[in-house]
């Protein structure tokens, strides 16, 4: 993949829409859930319009109804804007879902800050910190429109809670084919032996531009998107950075509890001060569209080629 493809941009939810009525027609028991939307299920919907469950703007209540059916044998879908969904129905999230383990994907549109221009009350960033603490759930955050096809269907097979975090509009797309990614396993996606960049969601299409812009320096940096933040397999992790001496971890997600932390707590002790991890601190963001938003937090394409350029600086000093 270079640079120059990820130019081309594509919309998570328009891409899973024809996924979610593929997945309707092989599992006579999927039911799929909005709020006041038809979110990715409209195709869904217009192919099996009795498996379809709109309850309004009522995201405990969609939750609620979520677990009733999961404990009657469906394989639940609900799809709803990512920061009320996390936020307003945690409670109902964690008791009547994740704690009993039930069968209920949870798809949250526009996670992070996809929302752009809309501020602050549309922004999450805790989101994934908050469902890596639910019990038996599983994490996924897709890099683009293919990751995320590959994320429903492997929500699709799995059993329990799954929470997946879609983007609001349309992503650079950093695959040309949906991957045959496995679960809990990093995607290469860049060879280097100077720096290895870990990344998730929308972060990844930074990294490889960062990449690209530090290769001018003569510095070889690798890039893996992360799909998988629960579970995560660490000699998958460790094989993804491969002889680089150096690691950057960036996400869109709050810097307490999200992707850094996961990496630090499985390589933290080998790594030592090699690590530098890019995420988002608490602070009131301005009102901007997305991309300035990631410069604003430090995790777009300059913030990350900064941080690779001081590792590197850092580890020829050490050496020298």
């Amino acid at each position: 993949m270079t640079t120059a493809a990820l130019d081309r941009r594509e919309s998570m939810r328009r891409s899973c829409a024809p996924v979610m009525a593929e997945l309707a027609d092989e599992h006579g028991d999927l039911v799929a859930m909005g709020a006041d939307g038809l979110s990715i299920f409209g195709a869904l919907a217009e192919r099996h319009p009795g498996r379809f469950v709109d309850v309004g703007i009522a995201e405990a209540n969609l939750v609620g109804v979520a677990a009733g059916l999961a404990r009657s044998g469906k394989r639940v879908f609900l799809g709803s804007i990512a920061a009320f969904l996390a936020r307003r129905a945690c409670e109902q999230i964690r008791n009547d879902v994740c704690n009993p383990g039930l069968d209920v994907t949870f798809v949250g549109i526009g996670g992070g800050l996809a929302y752009g221009m809309l501020g602050p009350t549309h922004h999450v960033v805790e989101d994934v910190a908050l469902f890596r603490t639910m019990p038996h759930a599983t994490v996924l955050v897709p890099a683009d429109a293919q990751e995320a096809r590959w994320a429903l269907r492997t929500a699709a097979r799995r059993r329990g809670p799954v929470y997946v975090r879609l983007g609001a509009r349309e992503d650079p797309v950093v695959h040309d084919f949906e991957p045959k990614a496995e679960l809990g396993a990093p995607l290469p996606l860049a060879d280097g032996d100077d720096v290895a960049i870990l990344a998730s969601g929308i972060c990844v299409s930074e990294a490889l531009h960062a990449a690209a812009a530090v290769r001018v320096d003569g510095i070889s940096a690798a890039v893996a998107s992360i799909p998988t933040i629960r579970p995560l397999d660490a000699a998958a992790l460790e094989r993804a950075i491969g002889a680089a001496r150096a690691v950057v971890v960036v996400e869109e997600a709050s810097a307490a509890g999200g992707l850094g932390d996961l990496v630090a707590g499985l390589l933290g002790p080998r790594l030592g001060r090699r690590l530098a991890r890019l995420a988002i601190d608490a602070g009131y963001a301005p009102v901007a569209g997305r991309e300035a938003l990631l410069r604003h937090h430090g995790i777009d394409r300059g913030a990350i080629a900064q941080a690779v350029r001081v590792l590197v600086e850092q580890e020829r000093r050490c050496a020298s």
